[in-house]
C-alpha cells in the first residue's frame, strides 16, 4: 500500500511540475489505482487459500478479468456484473415457452375435448383421405361445419404410425400418391395399432377433430373391418 502511495506522489509532481498533463496523469493514476485493486484482490485470494479457506472468483464480462466471485463490481474496470439470477429465470422461462408451444402443437388427444363428446352415431359418412383433405383444402370452415364433432369413416394408405408428444398413438393415412397430405387418425390404446403396417390399405372410423397444420385429424378412432 505505501509503494503505491508513493508512487501517486511521485505522479502529482510530476503534474506540478509541468511534465504530465492533466489527462496523462488522470490516466496513470487510473492504471495506478487498478494495479492496487488487482494486487490486493490477489493478496485477498492469497490468504484464503494459506488459512485453507475456498476461494470462488468469477471473469469479468468487460475485461475479462478474474475477481472474488462476492463481488458485484469488477475491481479492475468498474462494470457492475450482471446477477446470475436473472440469467436462471431467463432460462427457465424460456423452456416454459417451448413446453407451452410444443403441448399446444400437439395437444391433449385423448378423446376427451369437446368437439368429441357431440360426436353422431346414428350416421356414418364414409369418405376418403384424399376426399376429406380436399374439402378441407377447398373450404376450411365449410368443411369443418360439415365433419367437426361428427363420427365417419375415413378411407386411405397407412404412411404412419407413432405417438404424439403427450404419448397418444395415431395413424397417419395418405391423401395422394405422394404421401405428404395426409389425415391423421389417434387412438386411445396403444395396441390397437400393433398389427398394422405403413402402406397397409385400412378404414378408420372416429371423430372429426381439428384442422392442424394443414391436416385433418380424428380422434377416438378404432379400425373398420
Amino acid at each position: 500500500m505505501s509503494n503505491h502511495l508513493d508512487e501517486l506522489k511521485k505522479l502529482a509532481d510530476l503534474k506540478n511540475q509541468g511534465i504530465l498533463t492533466e489527462d496523462e496523469f488522470q490516466k496513470e493514476k487510473e492504471k495506478l489505482l487498478n494495479q492496487n485493486s488487482v494486487s490486493v484482490q490477489t493478496q485477498n485470494q492469497e490468504n484464503q487459500k494459506a488459512n485453507g479457506l475456498p476461494t470462488k472468483t468469477q471473469k469479468c464480462f468487460k475485461c475479462k478479468k478474474e475477481f472474488d466471485a462476492k463481488e458485484k463490481i469488477c475491481p479492475v474496470c468498474g462494470k457492475k456484473q450482471p446477477s446470475t439470477a436473472a440469467g436462471c429465470f431467463l432460462i427457465i422461462a424460456f423452456f416454459i415457452i417451448i413446453i407451452c408451444i410444443l403441448f399446444a402443437i400437439f395437444g391433449d388427444h385423448s378423446g376427451k375435448s369437446n368437439s368429441t363428446a357431440s360426436a353422431q352415431t346414428n350416421s356414418v359418412t364414409t369418405i376418403s383421405a384424399n376426399e376429406l383433405d380436399i374439402e378441407y383444402g377447398k373450404n376450411e370452415i365449410s368443411a369443418e361445419n360439415k365433419y367437426k364433432g361428427k363420427l365417419i369413416i375415413v378411407t386411405g394408405k397407412v404412411t404412419e404410425i407413432s405417438t404424439a408428444f403427450d404419448g397418444t398413438p395415431y395413424v397417419s393415412i395418405a391423401s395422394d400418391i405422394y404421401g405428404m397430405a395426409y389425415v391423421k387418425c389417434y387412438f386411445e390404446d396403444k395396441n390397437s395399432i400393433t398389427s398394422i403396417n405403413t402402406d397397409d390399405k385400412v378404414k378408420i372410423e372416429g371423430v372429426v377433430s381439428n384442422y392442424t397444420y394443414g391436416h385433418p385429424t380424428l380422434e377416438q378412432c378404432s379400425f373398420v373391418d
